[in-house]
């Protein structure tokens, strides 16, 4: 075909794409924008919240445009690498506003379709069409800015930063003025107990409002479960954008985190580089550049405290000297105070953006960190090693709109699982019922304290205990080692020497720590492990179980759940995990072992069959005859406990490591017996709402 000719047959389709006449064309397949088929999609760096549509057919979706809105939001991306482009229109009313194609399958192609002032509301239509499958996202019509918008909420999670290396709560060296700045500019909390002392657990719980053994995302082979709570969907539901920006690989989509964001940016560096929380935070600047209107909500995950510690000049010089530890543990320690100097920093490049923009003083921001880091005070350097307070102690700063209360400190305990209760009550937003934290609201209000008490869990590779704590006393239980220590934090706040004899409190704190352990797993629970072994099946076969009864901690594309009212089917493949999920399964492969769990919704006196198949071949059975009745004839493969257990007591990094089944119930926290415990006590699990 010479160029004539294409030209010309290019320029007749272009007319019967925009409706032979112009107008918006009529036999499109209509869809509108409350139905759209959202999931979460990902090019080059970015997710982001896209409906997919098939190619062959046009698509027309039909907007609104409300008196004075300014904009259309526009973003397309062709699905696969292919020459066919995505056609687009854009129609107010039937006049044509915009058409472009869309080519390029690595990148979005991102329109803002400005709206010329009007005073009355008006239609407007998208039409796309295509020979192959297409994304959109964003599609949205941009409001005028009104008078009494909700306040933007900005939180910034700045990773292993401890408490007691800002200036703000004590640290005699100038490491935070831009963060003790913000403290004089609103709210600064002294105990926010995190739910876990490394990143994947506590970042979840921050985002779900719910305890580690709710979501799941415990281990570093264990994405987040389907079905949490989500802040980032309560706040767009009321009325807000939502952005995320994150630097650390073990809270992205990839583990089921962040996948309801509108979009989240992906800045995890190359293992070979070294993060950079100034790329971040200009990233953060230019998202809040190029908001549509509405209140945004944005979530940033700064990385500069977190080991390896290499600030650049001239913050790798700002701190020499003699401290508290050995040289060579100080030497780290200087380091990791220019880590943090040259994050502060950064930040007031962005509170300063917000400055610029008006729009700071209206901004609720909060501040904190999701754990401590250890600088060998119990024998360890790092993070993810243990329960104790130098890995739990966390800033907390939060300024309210109009810096609302500035410079006031509340002592009160607070835990990161009662934040997105708190931001929504705050906010005016409804409450989630399904949030397990406690809002705290209230004291950001400027009320008096109320009792609370804090858990945190850590279970990693071959790390298993959970601990809890008032605002003066905490238990650690290692189940590990099978020991338990008690520490009374006032006359020993750096738990060097643990309380030889229980007391009361000592005791309720146990209580309150298994029952939080059995939160997000009651029922009869299967845990599978492999072992060393590769084997190209695996079934476990429920027998008196729907598969509506049957949750699976596994990866998704690794398992499946078939069956009827009388009998389920759990297929597990190990093996395609570690081929497909490249570094999911194999990080620490030397001292982890493969495995997957399955959780029951039963009563604890039904009898479940259970049998356990490798590659078609079934290795056992057993008869799980109630609580505290002895299973019928296990055999070696498959193990069952005779009384309630609980989760800790199977660690899969704890286990033999071989191929194997488990078997156990686990009651739920409404039925542990609470007959000993103080009214205060009872009140306080009320109030959690652990009590029915």
């Amino acid at each position: 075909m010479d160029r004539n000719s294409l030209f010309v047959a290019c320029f007749v389709c272009a007319l019967v794409f925009a409706g032979c006449g112009g107008g918006v064309p009529e036999d499109a397949v209509r869809v509108s924008l409350d139905a759209m088929p959202w999931e979460t999609v990902k090019r080059e760096n970015a997710w982001r919240r896209a409906a997919v549509f098939g190619g062959g057919e046009a698509v027309r979706i039909d907007l609104v445009v409300p008196g004075g809105a300014e904009a259309l939001r526009l973003g397309v991306l062709p699905r696969g690498i292919g020459e066919a482009p995505v056609h687009a229109a854009v129609f107010l009313e039937d006049r044509p506003l915009l058409r472009f194609d869309a080519a390029e399958p690595l990148a979005w192609t991102d329109k803002r379709i400005a709206f010329e002032a009007a005073g009355v509301a008006r239609r407007a239509s998208i039409v796309l069409q295509s020979d192959r499958e297409f994304w959109v996202g964003p599609c949205e019509v941009v409001p005028a800015p009104a008078t009494g918008t909700p306040p933007n909420v900005l939180v910034v999670m700045i990773d292993t930063l401890r408490q007691d290396h800002l200036s703000c709560y004590g640290y005699a060296r100038a490491t935070s003025p831009v963060i003790d700045a913000l403290a004089e500019d609103g709210i600064r909390f002294d105990t926010l107990v995190p739910q876990s002392s490394w990143t994947r657990p506590s970042v979840a719980t921050l985002l779900t409002g719910c305890y580690p053994g709710t979501h799941g995302a415990i281990d570093r082979d264990t994405p987040m479960r389907d079905g949490m709570p989500s802040l980032v969907e309560h706040l767009r539901d009321g009325g807000y954008e939502t952005h995320a920006i994150m630097m650390n690989p073990s809270v992205l989509p990839t583990w089921n985190i962040g996948t309801d964001f509108d979009r989240l940016v992906d800045l995890v560096a190359p293992v070979a580089e070294e993060t950079d929380d100034g790329i971040a935070v200009q990233a953060a600047i230019d998202t809040i550049a190029n908001t549509s209107g509405r209140p945004w909500f944005l979530y940033l995950h700064l990385m500069g405290p977190h080991d390896p510690y290499l600030p650049p000049a001239p913050y790798d010089t700002m701190f020499s000297g003699d401290g508290d530890y050995p040289p060579e543990t100080q030497a780290l320690v200087n380091q990791y105070d220019g880590e943090i100097a040259y994050t502060d920093a950064q930040l007031g490049r962005l509170f300063a953006a917000l400055k610029g923009r008006g729009l700071y003083d209206d901004t609720l921001i909060v501040v904190l960190s999701d754990h401590g880091e250890q600088f060998g005070e119990h024998g360890d350097i790092g993070h993810g090693h243990s329960l104790y307070q130098e890995e739990l102690r966390v800033p907390f700063v939060v300024k309210l709109p109009g810096q609302a209360h500035a410079g006031t400190s509340k002592a009160a305990l607070v835990e990161m699982a009662g934040i997105a209760p708190t931001l929504l009550a705050t906010l005016g937003l409804p409450a989630e019922p399904r949030f397990q934290g406690v809002s705290f609201a209230g004291l950001l209000a400027g009320d008096a304290a109320t009792t609370q008490l804090g858990y945190a869990a850590l279970h990693l590779g071959r790390k298993s205990m959970d601990m809890a704590r008032n605002t003066t006393a905490k238990l650690i239980r290692d189940h590990a080692s099978d020991r338990m220590a008690y520490f009374n934090l006032v006359q020993d706040p750096h738990e060097h020497e643990a309380v030889s004899q229980a007391s009361t409190i000592t005791m309720d704190l146990k209580r309150h720590a298994v029952r939080m352990t059995a939160l997000g797993a009651s029922g009869l629970n299967i845990l599978v492990t492999a072992g060393d072994e590769n084997p190209e099946s695996v079934e476990v076969v429920l027998r008196g179980v729907s598969p509506g009864d049957v949750r699976v901690d596994y990866f998704a594309d690794c398992t499946s759940v078939s069956g009827d009212a009388s009998e389920s089917v759990v297929a597990l493949d190990f093996r395609a995990c570690h081929a497909d999920l490249i570094g999911a399964k194999t990080w620490f492969a030397s001292v982890e072992q493969d495995s997957a769990q399955i959780m029951v919704n039963i009563p604890a006196d039904t009898a479940v069959g259970v049998a356990l198949r490798r590659d078609g071949v079934t290795l056992a059975e057993l008869l799980w005859a109630g609580e505290g009745q002895r299973p019928l004839a296990p055999e070696e493969a498959l193990v069952g406990k005779d009384v309630p257990a609980s989760p800790a007591d199977f660690d899969p990094a704890l286990l033999p490591r071989r191929f194997g089944g488990y078997v156990w119930y686990t009651a739920g926290p409404e039925r542990i017996r609470d007959d000993a415990l103080d009214p205060t006590m009872l009140q306080q699990l009320e109030s959690l709402g652990y009590l029915r």
